[in-house]
């Protein structure tokens, strides 16, 4: 194994991929039984290649070389490769060695670790030391809410309630850390049986618990409370847990009631909230009729998601030409089709038995030439077994910084069996081969 650098030098290695394949390339290599690649680069300190190895130890029943694999990444503190190893230790019933790869790093004040540590030990019943270990450190509104988590069902909720009244009352508290203590001590009042308390604190404690307060009106019975909150100041947000209470309850009809006049009104996003509630429960036209009314409106940003949105529903109904339309009909209010409703558009075409349209489409539109038209329809391209054509479409932009486009390049180099090539597209400088595609065809496996 390779020296695997500071905990900063990981970091930026993991967020740059310098010097590390992409997972997604990894997972293919994998899939694909390319394992002496993956070990190749694991030796060289790949994080990537090293944790998919050491999951594939761990399926084969090898829990002790999984743990050899990953150790060396975790004695440095690094979160991600700590979390890795004791989520693996934890899995093989070795919860003893977990806890203690954690308790340096909790005991330097670490709140992942913290968190993690606590949940632990709640687990194997020690309640009393994990309270023990997040009560200094409750004023993080993470482990104010592992506190809240672990400590439900042991009989400790007074303590919890006696805890979180004092951190309220410190006076330099910052907003957010106040709002998650103002939702973690009602959440301790009503799982203690104290609505009311629970509710006055809802009203009076923080700005943003409208949702909240919602949910605990609704669990008990406070519907005239319920219609004060829907009726006034952040109206939409308690409409939209309240309508998904009613549908938990299977008050359907009343759900939709709830959020009707909000979508009448275009508040928020009432209407597609009220669309997806139309759909889960088989009213598919009623839903397509809400989202048609958003047809035109400015955003195109909201225009993209309408689009999608619409074209999903239509075409897991059996009607991607109906699809296609809708496609047609947004365009045509703003002027063009534009290239970001092309990704959404080209999959109905498809569905339509229109590839060869699809492609000619994404050919000629403007933006076809981009990495981004070329990852488009190298995707077309492989989906209609034209693996070739699909390489030598993205081919020209190996070099583009675009770290999807050579991800996607690489894994279709990988399906043709070029694994050495497909590695050099992820891993080389951002400058271009020097031989064009044909030259690297050959002896790169």
């Amino acid at each position: 194994m390779a020296d695997t650098g500071t905990v900063a030098e990981l970091d930026r290695r993991f967020s740059r991929l310098d010097g590390w394949l992409p997972p997604q390339v990894v997972t293919l290599l994998v899939a694909c039984g390319h394992l002496d690649a993956v070990r190749r680069h694991a030796s060289r300190g790949d994080w990537h290649c090293t944790h998919a190895l050491a999951r594939l130890r761990a399926a084969d029943g090898d829990a002790d070389a999984a743990v050899a694999l990953l150790t060396p990444f975790a004695a440095t503190g690094w979160w991600r490769a700590v979390q890795a190893l004791t989520d693996l230790l934890t899995e093989c019933g070795r919860t003893g060695e977990a806890v203690a790869v954690l308790r340096p790093l909790a005991d330097a004040g670490d709140r992942l670790a913290l968190d993690r540590l606590a949940t632990l030990l709640a687990g194997q019943g020690l309640v009393d030391e994990a309270v023990t270990l997040l009560r200094p450190h409750t004023g993080d509104w993470l482990l104010a809410k592992a506190l809240v988590r672990l400590t439900d069902g042991r009989g400790r909720d007074d303590e919890v309630i006696a805890i979180l009244r004092t951190l309220l009352d410190t006076e330099d508290r910052r907003a957010v850390d106040r709002w998650f203590t103002v939702s973690a001590l009602a959440t301790v009042l009503e799982r203690r049986g104290r609505v009311d308390e629970a509710i006055a604190v809802l009203r009076d404690g923080a700005p943003g618990t409208v949702q909240q307060l919602t949910d605990v009106l609704g669990r008990h019975g406070r519907d005239a409370q319920l219609h004060d909150l829907t009726a006034g100041a952040g109206g939409w947000q308690a409409a939209e847990r309240l309508a998904a209470l009613r549908e938990r309850q299977g008050r359907i009809d009343e759900a939709v009631a709830v959020l009707r006049p909000f979508a009448d009104d275009h508040v928020g996003h009432a209407r597609p909230a009220l669309a997806a509630l139309l759909e889960r429960h088989g009213r598919a036209d009623e839903s397509i009729a809400v989202l048609r009314t958003m047809i035109g409106e400015p955003s195109l940003d909201h225009q993209e998601w309408l689009a999608a949105e619409l074209g999903d529903l239509l075409l897991r109904l059996g009607r991607p030409g109906e699809a296609v339309a809708v496609f047609d009909e947004i365009a045509a209010h703003h002027g063009e089709m534009w290239f970001e409703l092309l990704p959404h558009r080209a999959p109905l075409l498809v569905a339509c038995g229109r590839t060869d349209e699809a492609i000619a489409e994404v050919r000629a539109h403007p933006e076809g030439d981009t990495v981004y038209g070329a990852e488009l329809l190298a995707g077309l391209l492989a989906d209609a077994g034209r693996l070739d054509e699909a390489v030598e479409a993205l081919w020209p932009h190996r070099a583009d910084d675009s770290h999807s486009g050579r991800c996607a390049l690489a894994e279709l180099l990988i399906r043709q069996g070029r694994v050495d090539l497909a590695i050099d597209v992820v891993t080389a400088p951002r400058e271009p081969p020097a031989q064009p595609l044909d030259d690297l065809a050959s002896g790169d496996v």
